[in-house]
């Protein structure tokens, strides 16, 4: 086989002795009318064919002239490779997430969850006081086992109201505290009037004359002075 080219349009191929005609540019990147027009800028090594079709396109691009840029969640050669799933988008290129992770999730490629107590987007966010000291869901702060006592709400950041404590703040102060402890309940303000011990339930019999101590027992009160 011999190849003689005849001008940049036409190459004249002998096999055998027989010419056979083939177009194509002797020119490396051009194809069409006198090999003027310049191969598609997305043509893999600017390389195309004598109608002007890229033979492979760059990383990030498809379509006959590798005219299409990846679409959304799609990139690599031809688009065929998918974002990572953790990824709001994608570089068209590399795959990198340029365009962030969703909530819980972090990386160059979002492929870590958030570290221990926090989430969120970014994992900006910090985790409340979930029981035991465990983390909460990375993605919706959640604390999934539970509040440490004297706090209560889905992600345990909200402190027990003024009157209640314990677990998930679900016990009442004793009426004649001044105030109580939020987890344990001891009446760290003092009682009132008439009441005495930790917790403000032990009636004083002798406080004065004039005041009258009520405590209460088997749903029946007795009256001290």
């Amino acid at each position: 086989m011999k190849v003689v080219a005849l001008n940049c349009g036409l190459i004249v191929v002998l096999i055998l002795s027989v010419p056979v005609l083939v177009f194509g540019c002797v020119k490396s990147g051009y194809y069409g009318v006198n090999c003027s027009t310049q191969c598609p800028q997305n043509c893999q090594n600017g390389q195309c064919n004598v109608m002007g079709t890229c033979l492979n396109c760059n990383e990030g691009y498809k379509g006959n002239q590798c005219e299409e840029l990846c679409p959304a969640n799609w990139f690599g050669k031809n688009c065929a490779e998918r974002c990572p799933t953790n990824c709001k988008d994608c570089n068209k290129v590399n795959g990198s997430c340029d365009s962030g992770c969703y909530a819980g999730w972090e990386g160059d490629f979002c492929e870590r969850k958030c570290e221990s107590h926090q989430y969120g987007q970014d994992c900006s966010e910090t985790c409340g006081n979930c029981s035991n000291g465990y983390p909460c869901n990375h993605v919706s702060g959640i604390c999934q086992n539970g509040c440490e006592i004297g706090v209560f709400g889905d992600k345990c950041k909200k402190v027990c109201p003024v009157d209640w404590y314990g677990t998930n703040c679900a016990e009442r102060c004793s009426p004649n505290c001044k105030g109580c402890n939020r987890q344990s309940g001891l009446c760290e303000l003092g009682c009132f009037p008439g009441w005495k011990g930790m917790y403000c339930k032990e009636c004083m019999r002798c406080f004065f004359f004039f005041t009258q101590c009520i405590k209460q027992k088997d749903n029946l009160k007795q009256s001290y002075f």
